[in-house]
């Protein structure tokens, strides 16, 4: 029975790379999340059609923030 049990841990318990690549995984995702909340709410406190009609000049490009 301890065999069986020691076993099971040994299957079970993730390698060191692999718990690394989870952390780092969900670390850029939350990032990204967060990123994309921040351009969200970035965009919405514009009104609508306030950036289409922003006079741009021609020799320079538009960027957006």
């Amino acid at each position: 029975m301890q065999r069986k049990i020691e076993n099971i841990r040994k299957a079970k318990a993730p390698s060191h790379n692999e718990v690394e690549l989870l952390l780092i995984g969900s670390i850029s995702l939350s990032a990204v999340a967060v990123n994309f909340v921040i351009t969200l709410d970035f965009d919405s406190r514009e009104p609508p059609g306030l950036l289409k009609n922003r006079i741009v000049p021609k020799n320079r490009k538009k960027v957006s923030i």
